[in-house]
């Protein structure tokens, strides 16, 4: 039985290192990563989960010599529940806003910097799009493959068809998993009478105010970072 726990543990320790590999590659790449680093990743993090379920149910855990990352006990569930969604996610948030300045001009100088800043994986409205493929469809992808959706909200938001496409598509996907996808946030002032009721039933995040934009940041960040809520 020890023989077999640590075969388990050099075994983590292996897919571990390769999956570091695969990561710092992936980040090299952006969204045009190969497929292949994409389906090797997430074949390495289930085979990991795998490995830490025999772990977790073993009588002798507590003599293991695990690393606290990767020791299943050892973490909380929320680390766990993190775990878990950064390996079905290849974004961290999707930013839905409108190419039109001043909105273009705020995402592309002030709200990209500063999540990038906080190494968080960013899929941005009409940058990720493969070409040839329908703007509809890449949208959908870009949806699906990250964990939040960011509203950036303001008049030409409001006005926008494919913006109401973006954040609607997003609302349905969390409505059906029963989580909550969208993080509204307001960079202009506009009065909640001006938003469909399916927004402004959502917490809004005002960084409108300059004095305390950088706390909206921190709690965007923090939002971003943690695991999705559930409804």
């Amino acid at each position: 039985m020890v023989d077999d726990e640590q075969h388990i543990q050099e075994l983590l320790k292996i897919l571990q290192g390769r999956l570091r590999v695969l990561e710092r590659q992936a980040a090299a790449h952006g969204y045009l990563t190969p497929p292949h680093i994409i389906t090797e990743i997430e074949d390495i993090s289930q085979k990991m989960a795998q490995l830490k379920a025999q772990v977790r149910h073993s009588t002798a855990l507590d003599n293991l010599n695990i690393p606290p990352s990767l020791d299943p006990v050892a973490s909380t569930p929320f680390v766990e529940e993190n775990v878990e969604m950064d390996t079905r996610f290849r974004y961290d948030a999707y930013i839905s806003y409108v190419d039109r300045n001043p909105d273009a001009a705020w995402v592309w100088e002030m709200l990209v910097p500063k999540l990038k800043a906080a190494n968080l994986r960013l899929a941005i409205s009409g940058d990720i799009e493969e070409l040839g493929v329908a703007r509809v469809v890449n949208i959908e992808r870009g949806l699906l493959q990250s964990k939040r959706t960011i509203v950036v909200l303001s008049p030409h938001y409001i006005s926008d068809n494919l913006a109401h496409f973006e954040h609607t598509l997003a609302l349905s996907m969390g409505i059906e998993e029963g989580q909550y996808r969208l993080l509204p946030i307001k960079i202009s002032d506009i009065a909640n009478s001006m938003l469909p009721p399916r927004l402004t039933m959502l917490n809004i995040l005002d960084l409108t105010n300059p004095q305390r934009v950088d706390r909206a940041f921190e709690r965007l960040i923090a939002a971003l970072q943690g695991p999705l809520p559930h409804q």
